[in-house]
């Protein structure tokens, strides 16, 4: 028997990873370090709690806690409780980053726990 695609609210075209607060990376605008809260290949969510960073489209660093990052540019496409949702444009996060993440999270929280 084959299980039916799910549809609804929240399904997500990409994998994402989500940090917990003491791993998060940053997103640099500007000189200011903003949290990020995850990722995905393709976008990234970003705690903004002033609410006058973002408009439209931004640029920045995304630096991760192993010191790898990259040049980023984002389309701004939701704002929730503080964070802002952005659409990467271009490239985005290339799967080899991305999945190295994923390693690294798996080892921090295997430590952790």
């Amino acid at each position: 028997m084959q299980a039916e695609a799910y549809h609804g609210q929240g399904r997500r075209e990409r994998l994402r990873l989500e940090y917990p607060p003491e791993y998060r990376p940053v997103l640099i605008v500007n000189g200011r370090e903003l949290a990020v809260g995850e990722i995905s290949e393709a976008g990234l969510s970003v705690l903004n709690p002033d609410k006058d960073l973002f408009a439209g489209e931004v640029q920045g660093d995304l630096k991760f806690l192993d010191g790898d990052g990259l040049a980023v540019t984002g389309r701004v496409v939701w704002e929730k409780n503080g964070w802002v949702g952005l659409h990467l444009v271009g490239k985005g996060i290339p799967y080899e980053l991305f999945y190295k993440e994923q390693q690294n999270m798996a080892r921090l929280n295997k430590l952790s726990g």
